[in-house]
């Protein structure tokens, strides 16, 4: 696994120490125990560009399967691609997840297209393993090699994460945009509830606005 970061207008320090706890924590492991292969970055002001040069770096510097693109004002575990691998090897068809991470409304990343309200509405119950989404955001996202080749060959360029304007003249960011184009291409769309970034906005962290699994479980009683 290839871990990047596209940046911008600089680093939360919550991510850079994320980041550091990641890398020392993956060099304290043998070799052949290690999951993390390559660091990649790119920077400008525009995102959609940096997030395509990571993806022909993955594909033409390394032999990496595939990359997690992190965000530069998200937190994580330094654990995060081992919780990554074991959904790739429990769901090995799968070759785009994304982790739960809140926007400033204190909602997840995650979608389902209501086409007759015409919006996208957010899913904020709990789940286990992965569920297929309509759209999702790129805070946190693992993307197989095999999407960005079979893009690349579809479209004829790299454009992925670049704007998409549909027949109604509404954009769309880097991400909705990336996300239209993997699943006209016949990807498949998957959140995993339990893998979570943390978001930050000049320092604070982006608050919760919807209940975790432990909040929601009713215990039954012991009865005999």
């Amino acid at each position: 696994i290839a871990f990047a970061y596209p940046y911008g207008n600089g680093f939360d320090p919550m991510h850079e120490a994320a980041k550091e706890g990641l890398l020392l924590y993956e060099a304290s492991k043998p070799p052949e125990a290690r999951l993390l292969r390559s660091v990649l970055k790119a920077g400008s002001c525009y995102v959609g560009d940096n997030r395509e040069r990571i993806a022909i770096d993955l594909v033409n510097t390394t032999q990496d399967d595939c990359v997690m693109m992190c965000d530069p004002d998200v937190g994580f575990e330094h654990t995060i691609l081992e919780q990554y691998y074991k959904l790739i090897l429990q769901y090995p068809d799968a070759r785009i997840i994304t982790a739960r991470v809140n926007l400033l409304n204190g909602l997840p990343v995650f979608y389902y297209v209501d086409p007759d309200n015409r919006c996208n509405v957010h899913y904020t119950f709990p789940f286990k393993g992965l569920r297929e989404f309509d759209l999702m955001g790129t805070g946190i996202m693992a993307i197989h090699r095999d999407v960005f080749k079979t893009l690349y060959d579809k479209l004829g360029h790299w454009h992925f994460f670049s704007k998409v304007i549909d027949s109604d003249g509404l954009g769309y960011g880097d991400d909705f945009s990336f996300c239209i184009r993997a699943k006209a291409a016949g990807f498949k769309l998957y959140g995993a509830w339990t893998i979570y970034g943390q978001h930050y906005k000049h320092g604070i962290p982006v608050p919760q606005a919807y209940l975790e699994y432990d909040q929601l479980m009713i215990k039954r009683p012991n009865l005999r």
